[in-house]
């Protein structure tokens, strides 16, 4: 089983990873649009494995090098999009009685992701995605994957990109527990610090009403749907 994992499934991933990494951001500095959608389909192939965390390390090191939150905001719209793909791939099945196989806890389950995108449970957000995908991957890793690159590809389009990343409006992050001292991280300090598991899903509940939230909210929606 190690040997399998590590060379047959870890190291392949990783070089993989590391290539679609550097492509991405020659990309990035070129044509955005595309870098987009090469974005969405990097997450919604595997999710938080290698090669969707790559295009995280693309989004956040752009963040940092230029002070431009606009790939982050992709790479949120891309992940979140994957759990309501996942909801609306389940809602279908049970609706039309056709596609992938699932059981009566799979709506359940599935429904829960978009509520934690909504509150920034970053593992939980995609968690329920997983099952479907290792269950039925024919039907539904091509779904997250067209989803989450049609949301890259909008979220660019429209030049949509969250303020509050870089205007100081995003809440500091807590560490530790106040009796024994804690650590207040901004969201470049955690993005500098490489943590993951964080708040980057933050733009459906910051930023401008009408220029970030509620676009981003249709976007996700209809990504989702047709994915």
């Amino acid at each position: 089983t190690f040997v399998l994992i590590r060379y047959g499934i870890e190291i392949p991933f990783g070089i993989i990873a590391q290539k679609l990494g550097e492509a991405l951001t020659d990309l990035a500095s070129t044509e955005i649009l595309l870098a987009a959608v090469v974005m969405g389909l990097m997450v919604g192939f595997d999710l938080i494995g290698p090669v969707s965390l790559s295009a995280f390390s693309v989004a956040t090191a752009a963040y940092l090098t230029t002070g431009n939150a606009q790939l982050v905001t992709i790479y949120s719209v891309c992940f979140i999009t994957v759990a309501w793909t996942a909801f609306f791939g389940v809602l279908c099945c049970k609706i039309f009685k056709k596609g992938g196989v699932t059981d009566t806890n799979d709506f359940n389950h599935a429904k829960t992701g978009p509520i934690n995108a909504f509150f920034e449970n970053i593992k939980l957000t995609v968690a329920p995605s997983m099952p479907l995908a290792m269950r039925s991957p024919f039907t539904y890793i091509p779904g997250f994957m067209i989803g989450s690159a049609l949301g890259g590809l909008f979220t660019a389009l429209f030049g949509i990109v969250n303020t509050a990343y870089t205007d100081g409006s995003l809440p500091a992050y807590t560490t530790a527990n106040y009796t024994f001292g804690s650590v207040d991280y901004t969201y470049a300090d955690m993005f500098e610090r490489g943590d993951v598991f964080m708040s980057f899903t933050l733009p459906l509940r910051s930023g401008d009403f009408l220029t970030c939230r509620l676009p981003l909210a249709a976007i996700i929606l209809v990504s989702a749907f047709v994915g």
